[in-house]
């Protein structure tokens, strides 16, 4: 599972105009709002626009600039939405929608933040079994054991 995750994210990056491993990240911890404006500029002047992964990038990239801006409010309701919808459907969650998730936080309110946080760490994933969820399964277990005693 964790080697088809991989190959996923890395065609997901071939796909994308942003290389969002280094340059957002590097745009964001310096404070470069110009160059995250113009990496949201990109995407909304790409031939692809309409395609669901970059419409998700472009909200994530309007979220990361109103971080970083207080007064960047250009996110509407229906985005939000979209990005909520998505992520609330989906079975299984992997590097790409963490960091969605987590760089969206500011969009959403408390409720659809404890929803979504619940929703990704739910302990009925087929991926349960990986090394990197044991835990959970671990603290299901005692949490199950506690319950019926």
């Amino acid at each position: 599972m964790v080697e088809f995750q991989n190959a996923y994210n890395d065609y997901l990056n071939s796909e994308a105009i942003l290389p969002y491993s280094t340059e957002v990240s590097e745009a964001y911890t310096s404070g470069n709002i110009l160059k995250l404006k113009d990496m949201l500029y990109k995407l909304e002047t790409s031939k692809k626009n309409e395609n669901k992964k970059f419409k998700l990038d472009k909200i994530r990239l309007k979220s990361i600039i109103s971080t970083l801006d207080s007064n960047y409010n250009n996110i509407s309701k229906k985005e939000v939405e979209f990005v909520k919808l998505y992520l609330q459907h989906l079975k299984e969650w992997g590097q790409y929608e963490i960091k969605l998730f987590g760089q969206c936080v500011p969009i959403f309110d408390i409720q659809t933040l404890s929803l979504l946080g619940e929703k990704m760490i739910n302990p009925t994933q087929k991926n349960i079994n990986l090394h990197y969820r044991a835990p959970l399964k671990t603290y299901e277990k005692r949490y199950n054991r506690l319950k019926i005693s």
